[in-house]
């Protein structure tokens, strides 16, 4: 798997499954397997991130079973992510708002396709500062994101949990 700009091999060492929440029933396994190699896709995504504020967050955004566009925080700061700060100085790029513009400005589409999409996210962590390995974290969309989520009428957010699973908004 090549994606471009990110360094994503095959070969990530696996994180334990990863089982599905929905409207608060707990499932032991996810929908599908493209839901799953969404998940491990993000995982391996976020583990190239440059950590900000020890955060490594990746988001995409999946119309019609398809990975269309890719985001990440990221120190730089865009008049998109200024619109949907949670505040005047929160100006750097979310992965979600990163997702979902590269989206608009990828398929050059009405916005109308991410009403028919979906948004998942997730944030890995390390368990403890001397560990090499990575869990899971919570990943759920701050206010801002969550507006920008709103403005786009998307079908439905999953994000990882720190419980080790995925919920889905």
């Amino acid at each position: 798997m090549v994606i471009t700009g990110h360094n994503i091999t095959e070969k990530a060492e696996p994180l334990p499954a990863i089982s599905m929440k929905w409207g608060g029933s707990l499932f032991p396994y996810m929908k599908n397997t493209m839901d799953q190699n969404v998940v491990d896709t993000l995982r391996r995504l976020a583990e190239d991130v440059i950590p900000i504020q020890s955060a490594r967050i990746a988001a995409a955004v999946v119309f019609d079973g398809e990975i269309i566009s890719f985001g990440t925080n990221h120190l730089r700061s865009h008049p998109f992510q200024a619109k949907y700060g949670k505040n005047e100085q929160s100006i750097f790029w979310h992965a979600e708002t990163n997702a979902i513009y590269n989206a608009l400005k990828r398929n050059k589409m009405d916005p109308l396709f991410l009403s028919f999409s979906d948004l998942y996210v997730v944030r890995i962590k390390r368990p403890s500062c001397r560990s090499k390995s990575f869990i899971y974290g919570l990943a759920a969309p701050c206010e801002g994101c969550r507006r920008c989520i709103n403005d786009f009428k998307i079908g439905r957010t999953y994000f990882s949990t720190d419980e080790q699973t995925i919920e889905c908004r």
